[in-house]
């Protein structure tokens, strides 16, 4: 796994605490966040045989989106933002 891909992500997922998220799950390479009242809308990242797989919550929904990226692809962090900030607003 690239270690800056996955320093990256940790971090912007540490941030998102400060918007009443919480840690379920907080390993090395499973995180899984929920929101209190809300325990659908669950945030899953795993770091997976060089794979970074995403299962996020549909907003209004009782459903989730699957999406995965290769562990060195930027634009994981930059989809997991937009999907978050989107899903936040």
């Amino acid at each position: 796994m690239t270690t800056n891909v996955y320093n990256d992500l940790t971090t912007f997922m540490n941030e998102l605490t400060f918007d009443n998220w919480y840690y379920i799950k907080n390993s090395h390479n499973h995180i899984i966040l929920t929101k209190p009242h809300f325990e659908l809308d669950r945030i899953d990242v795993e770091f997976k045989n060089n794979i970074i797989h995403f299962s996020l919550p549909l907003k209004n929904s009782s459903y989730s989106f699957y999406n995965k990226f290769s562990n060195d692809d930027y634009t994981a962090l930059s989809f997991l933002k937009t999907y978050i900030t989107d899903l936040n607003s």
